[in-house]
């Protein structure tokens, strides 16, 4: 496909006057517009003016998205990546955008002359003359493009080490390297061939040290050095490795080592830094987000942090912050947010804002769509930041010492959890829905011998795993979905986009297709169930003909055990509902699992899954899982990370999940949720 690149005209002359402006802040600056700036109409209606570095038009039936923005300094340099799917095939590039030129696309920089060449993006110089690249069909390490010359001016053979990884390269055209292990940081000067090496566990006493990612000043003599738990300057000039942060206090103070550093930042100038410390979980048990004046030691650490992204920090100490449709500037040193004037962006697609180290622009990806979308990376100029209106901070300043891990202390909250019995009766229902298979259609006729056939059917809901008698690691196997689409507005939700109506047979539309990596899918709406097949290495005929077979199964595929298996009669919820339950029939062990979900509206509910299952689940032979004897005699295991509550009956495992969220646990107290996990296990009769 040719793709249609093309530069939109510059805004020179607003554009160059924004910037200059902003160049000439200064601390007096700052200190002269603290006090009482209010947004007047004026400013709320002004726009950020803004120039297209990159355009694309997005074909129909495509997605395109840019992303993995990095630039230099001042921005006059930017690499950057896009993909673009369609049907299930990605296709990627990478490019480079400086001052008078075109978007380049890296694979144009390769002496390969392969076809199927794939260049990757590195790293840019803080000065942006040199990009580190590495092309898959050159046989070499990577290789330096220095956009001054507009030449490759190095190519770098392959190493004898196997495995450094390129972090940096600095305005010398030195290249930052991590060892394989992360152990080892290695300055190399592929012109002289030295090095410098840094061994992190000798530096630090530290047996296991390793690094994961590092920022590099402009002048490339100080690196911060991110090493999961704790976080490092190294200075070149003294061979120093100074520890700024070290997470064993907060591991300690939280009893987790699940703690870790992210999104380290630092200035040009080597004089700020941003750090976030946070549990690797969507729901973490403690966040929070940290500024650093490097010179003075001093730390300003937050909680409830309102943002959804930190950008970077520039050489004034300004770090950018991006609230859902609005982007600010907040002064370190200052302790100001600035709000920025609308950039007129889509906030639906916008992103990847990156603001430059000199604070005089910010480039961001985003996308425009009216009968066409194009996408687009843009340079906005910032103008003078100082005269933008202030605004409140949306985040709360920390006090470590007065926190401790939710839930660990039992007096924390004196809400009391409700507790209710369970009306419905769990096992008629089960009985209901696997009698119901008896009405449903299946499939009669298949491409290979079948060896077995997996159920699994829930309230709106069933579906099949059919498992082939062969020996090949192809054609194993093909499944299918099928979902209650009985509202007429449902039927168009039955189709991937990707699919294409290839058969109407009989008054029903098949839609189907072959993806390049030999998966297959194909759908269809019949008496009002839409049905989802998938499968590998199985062509369109064998699709349909399977399609085609379905059938009234007249029988229940063998009688399910439900008896075997009891459900709770109480739950710490106030009012139950039950929001799904599903069955699952394993042929080759002829088991059966048995999935409930269990939730209320009340603001103290614990809502609650359960899993009754044959196999040993997950968690269950954990040695910090603590023992408990249930009043009827049962010996339970409670799983306090997880919030789980096992017990066996010989031959069944229950599975008891609280399905709260961090505020909540917090709330309510870890002693409470585990006494109602204990309740819950008490209630059923085993």
């Amino acid at each position: 496909m040719t793709k249609n690149i093309y530069l939109i005209g510059l805004i020179a002359s607003l554009f160059l006057l924004a910037a200059c402006s902003s160049s000439k802040d200064s601390s007096q600056n700052l200190t002269e517009t603290i006090s009482g700036n209010e947004p007047t109409e004026e400013e709320n209606e002004a726009s950020l003016e803004k120039k297209a570095l990159f355009t694309y038009e997005e074909p129909e039936n495509a997605t395109y998205d840019i992303h993995s923005v990095k630039i230099s300094n001042d921005a006059s340099t930017v690499l950057f990546s896009t993909v673009e799917s369609i049907k299930r095939e990605d296709e990627r590039s990478n490019y480079l955008k400086y001052e008078g030129n075109e978007a380049i696309d890296l694979n144009d920089l390769s002496t390969s002359d392969n076809e199927e060449e794939s260049c990757r993006q590195a790293q840019v110089s803080p000065n942006g003359q040199y990009i580190i690249l590495n092309c898959l069909k050159m046989d070499h390490e990577f290789m330096i493009y220095d956009s001054q010359k507009e030449e490759i001016v190095h190519n770098e053979p392959t190493f004898e080490n196997y495995g450094s990884e390129v972090k940096g390269i600095t305005n010398e055209m030195e290249v930052i390297l991590r060892s394989i292990d992360g152990d080892i940081l290695t300055v190399y000067n592929p012109e002289a061939k030295e090095s410098e090496e840094y061994n992190l566990p000798d530096m630090t006493g530290h047996e296991s040290e390793s690094f994961d990612e590092i920022s590099i000043t402009n002048d490339g003599q100080q690196l911060l050095v991110d090493a999961f738990y704790r976080l490092y300057l190294l200075d070149r000039e003294t061979g120093n490795l100074e520890e700024l942060v070290n997470l064993d206090s907060y591991h300690e103070q939280f009893d987790t080592e699940d703690l870790f550093l992210y999104n380290r930042k630092l200035s040009p100038n080597g004089e700020y830094a941003y750090f976030e410390i946070s549990e690797n979980s969507p729901d973490p048990l403690y966040q929070s987000h940290n500024f650093m004046n490097l010179e003075t030691g001093e730390t300003q650490s937050y909680t409830d942090f309102e943002y959804d992204d930190v950008g970077d920090i520039d050489n004034n100490g300004r770090i950018l912050l991006v609230e859902s449709e609005d982007l600010y500037i907040h002064s370190i040193p200052e302790k100001l947010t600035y709000q920025l004037p609308n950039l007129d962006f889509n906030s639906t697609y916008a992103g990847y804002y990156t603001l430059s180290g000199d604070g005089i622009s910010i480039i961001y990806a985003d996308k425009e769509s009216d009968e066409v979308k194009v996408n687009y990376l843009y340079q906005a100029a910032l103008g003078e930041v100082t005269s933008y209106a202030t605004t409140d901070f949306l985040a709360q300043e920390e006090n470590l010492e007065k926190m401790t891990r939710p839930g660990m202390d039992s007096s924390v909250s004196s809400d009391s959890i409700p507790f209710s019995e369970v009306n419905e009766d769990l096992t008629t229902m089960y009985q209901k829905i696997w009698n119901n298979t008896a009405a449903l259609h299946y499939p009669t006729e298949f491409p290979e011998e079948v060896n077995r056939i997996n159920y699994s059917v829930g309230m709106d809901t069933y579906g099949q795993t059919i498992r082939f008698a062969t020996d090949s690691n192809k054609r194993t196997d093909m499944s299918f979905q099928a979902f209650d689409n009985a509202e007429e507005d449902q039927k168009e939700s039955c189709y991937n986009d990707d699919l294409e109506l290839v058969e109407t047979k009989d008054g029903i539309d098949y839609y189907f297709y072959l993806y390049n990596n030999d998966e297959g899918e194909l759908s269809f709406v019949k008496n009002d169930w839409c049905y989802i097949i998938d499968g590998e290495d199985f062509s369109e005929e064998e699709y349909l003909a399977l399609a085609y077979s379905f059938a009234e199964a007249g029988e229940t595929p063998h009688e399910l055990p439900i008896e075997q298996v009891n459900f709770p009669t109480r739950l710490p919820i106030e009012d139950v509902i039950i929001s799904s339950h599903n069955v699952y029939h394993y042929a080759s062990d002829n088991t059966h699992k048995y999935v409930v979900s269990y939730y209320g509206d009340g603001e103290n509910d614990i809502a609650v899954d359960l899993e009754i299952l044959q196999d040993e689940p997950t968690f269950y032979d954990w040695e910090e899982n603590e023992s408990i004897e249930l009043s009827n005699g049962t010996e339970a295991l409670f799983n306090e990370e997880h919030l789980i509550l096992f017990l066996y009956d010989g031959n069944y495992y229950y599975d008891i999940e609280a399905d709260i969220d961090n505020d909540q646990l917090d709330k309510l107290g870890l002693e409470k949720v585990k006494n109602s996990l204990i309740e819950v296990g008490n209630s059923i009769e085993l």
